[in-house]
């Protein structure tokens, strides 16, 4: 074909050399080396491809596998869980000025130091009420806002009581003597008569907020709400978790902002021991959802549930406490509407919302106007006023949050349906965290918001 031979006898090879057994012809071109070269790239060209083709299908494997497993495991709400931990974290939340809209400019939170850190400060003419909770007395605010929560009777070790809010600009004026506040200053509200327990303590100066916790509210008067509701709703509230789980709901609205990062897991260990005993009872009676992510789970049961909730979450900017309590609040006022129609109202359960959060509400998300709103929507539709009970608990030391949240108590037509749990109530227990025993004791520690609506008013005087 006129290719010259690859290989040619060598030139200083002599005939007689050539005729020797196995001598090797020497190369004299290297185009067949050059072809096994060529030849060798592109199949180490083809491996890398190959291998970085199946590198790339099993990462795509593995990332369908987990989304299958979590659409198995939560439903229809597994995507969102797949797209809570694709969600990439951005920068750190900016610390907001404080909030000022419900709390006078004037006001500002301080805590009276300890009987043994210092000799007492000077007497101010304000009320007393014995708080049973250590035997002692705590002034109540005049003007200035207070925390009203107490724990439940059946726990050790009691939590101090604090005061706080005291104006720092403005004396108060001199108030009126414990003697001299009567039941008919009060206003009974639905009640066909003044609750005689509370007239009771009133003549004899014992009104706590343990005693109206252990007491019977009084039936609504005909006419004032839909009939044939929940027993439940007029009777003592349970003091002992398991008996709560069996007769009410929770909802957690767990504030899941950056600044939550330190105490997340303090506040996962928390939910974990409510969580096993609706495991224990079998009952739906806990639902989570969050500030920002969009998970919602309903009917949690057990420590690894409520554990795998919070590990699907990433923590984010924002804190819409405003908004995410409107959503929970219309929900259960639907529930309510719907029970009615379908005539499954006296064995619908009545709702404890728990907002544990540790900073204000994003100024665009307060949650008064919301917390007002469903008041009047709940009075308009004639349900029973104990339908629903807001407490927000305080994680943290944040003053600015504390401020803000203990001026929900008081706030405008809120129907008394809220309680504040502040940050200082339990720093002294557990290392200043919310330990699953004080967080059973703020569960059992609420207040039917008919009897809620004497304590404040007795607060206030």
């Amino acid at each position: 074909m006129g290719c010259p031979p690859c290989f040619t006898p060598s030139p200083s090879t002599t005939a007689s050399d050539s005729n020797v057994p196995g001598s090797l012809p020497v190369p004299t071109c290297t185009a067949a080396v050059s072809l096994c070269m060529a030849y060798t790239d592109k199949l180490l060209h083809s491996v890398i491809f190959l291998s970085f083709v199946v590198g790339i299908l099993l990462t795509l494997s593995s990332i369908l596998l987990f989304l299958l497993y979590l659409i198995l495991r939560h439903g229809k709400d597994g995507t969102r869980v797949f797209g809570s931990i694709l969600k990439q974290p951005g920068p750190p939340d900016p610390p907001g000025p404080p909030s000022t809209s419900n709390i006078s400019k004037n006001e500002e939170s301080t805590v009276l130091p300890p009987p043994e850190s210092g000799p007492p400060p000077p007497p101010k003419p304000q009320l007393e009420m014995q708080d049973e909770t250590q035997g002692s007395h705590a002034p109540a605010r005049t003007s200035q806002v207070a925390s009203v929560h107490a724990f439940s009777e059946d726990d050790q070790p009691r939590c101090p009581s604090v005061v706080r809010a005291h104006s720092s600009t403005l004396q108060p004026s001199p108030t009126p003597s414990i003697s001299s506040v009567s039941s008919d200053s009060f206003d009974q509200g639905q009640d066909d008569e003044f609750h005689p327990e509370v007239r009771a303590l009133l003549k004899e100066q014992k009104l706590t907020k343990d005693a109206i916790r252990n007491m019977k509210p009084l039936v609504p008067k005909a006419g004032t709400v839909v009939p044939d509701y929940n027993p439940v709703l007029d009777e003592i509230r349970p003091k002992k978790l398991d008996d709560y789980i069996l007769k009410y709901r929770i909802f957690f609205i767990i504030d899941d902002s950056r600044s939550m990062t330190p105490r997340w897991n303090e506040t996962r260990d928390a939910l974990l021991e409510i969580a096993d005993h609706a495991l224990e009872h079998h009952s739906d009676t806990i639902d989570i959802r969050f500030f920002n992510s969009e998970y919602l789970r309903r009917g949690v049961r057990g420590k690894n549930e409520a554990d795998v909730i919070f590990r699907s979450v990433s923590l984010s900017r924002g804190t819409p406490t405003g908004q995410v309590l409107k959503e929970v609040l219309d929900e259960q006022l639907n529930r309510l509407d719907n029970a009615i129609r379908e005539g499954s109202y006296s064995s619908e359960r009545p709702l404890d919302i728990i907002v544990l959060t540790d900073g204000m509400p994003d100024s665009n998300s307060q949650p008064a106007p919301v917390i007002k709103e469903a008041a009047k929507r709940l009075n308009a539709k004639k349900h029973h006023p104990n339908w629903i009970g807001i407490q927000f608990v305080q994680i943290g030391d944040h003053k600015g949050a504390e401020t803000a949240l203990l001026s929900l108590i008081d706030a405008e037509d809120n129907n008394h349906m809220v309680d504040t749990v502040s940050y200082n109530f339990y720093k002294d227990e557990g290392g200043g965290k919310l330990t699953p025993q004080i967080l059973k004791r703020i569960i059992l520690g609420g207040l039917h918001p008919n009897l809620r609506s004497y304590y404040n008013q007795y607060r206030q005087r």
